[in-house]
């Protein structure tokens, strides 16, 4: 039951925002997110976009969002990555990654839920070449456990070179660094590349019911910090 996903509802009523203020990305503002969506019961997402030395963070989630959040001074764009039959026609859309540039992978649950993540420097200072792409996804359900904040989450990573072995070695720099930095794992499977492209793509969220994996407001800033 492990490729069980649930998909963000209204997708037409969803965006995707740039963070423009990244720094205001703390536990008081994760706190404010955990409460609103646990309130309307809805899942969101946030992301960690490096390319090269560049790095931005993004937000998926409804289209009132920077109503909601004028802190975070957040934009609205375009979606990064592109549509499973490759670039759209036009010059904008032609900077989107496909599905041919990448490879992803789920990340697997932490053994012990109440073991916090420790996340040491290697995973923070990537060293990547220019037009190397590293981008990490946390998608993120409230819940409340025994008093606490928590989210319910779905995590992966995709990495993205044009040149297929420089591809396959980042991938396998990208997760032994990860796994060293989180000691959070792979999860090994037989899926083709477009259908995890495509849970990517559209957030979707393995439930608690399938696969507990939760994090806290610390454990979540630490990640896309």
């Amino acid at each position: 039951m492990r490729d069980y996903e649930e998909f963000p509802e209204n997708l037409t009523l969803n965006s995707l925002y740039y963070i423009g203020n990244s720094t205001a990305l703390n536990f008081q503002t994760l706190s404010k997110l955990h409460d609103l969506f646990l309130e309307e019961r809805h899942f969101f997402t946030l992301e960690k976009l490096i390319k090269g030395k560049e790095i931005a963070r993004v937000l998926y989630g409804p289209r009132d969002m920077s109503k909601n959040f004028p802190e975070l001074n957040l934009v609205e764009i375009e979606d990064y990555l592109a549509g499973q039959s490759g670039y759209p026609s036009t010059d904008s859309s032609q900077k989107r990654v496909n599905v041919d540039q990448v490879l992803s992978w789920l990340v697997e649950s932490k053994n012990n839920a109440k073991k916090l993540l420790n996340i040491d420097n290697a995973f923070l200072n990537l060293n990547l070449n220019e037009d190397q792409k590293v981008f990490i996804q946390t998608v993120l359900m409230p819940i409340e456990k025994s008093g606490e904040n928590l989210f319910q989450s779905t995590l992966r990573i995709m990495v993205s070179d044009s040149d297929a072995i420089k591809r396959i070695e980042l991938a396998k720099r990208i997760n032994q660094i990860f796994q060293t930095a989180t000691g959070l794992s792979k999860h090994e499977d037989s899926f083709p590349e477009n259908k995890k492209y495509d849970s990517f793509k559209q957030r979707s969220l393995i439930p608690k019911e399938v696969e507990e994996f939760l994090l806290t407001n610390n454990e979540v800033i630490a990640l896309i910090s």
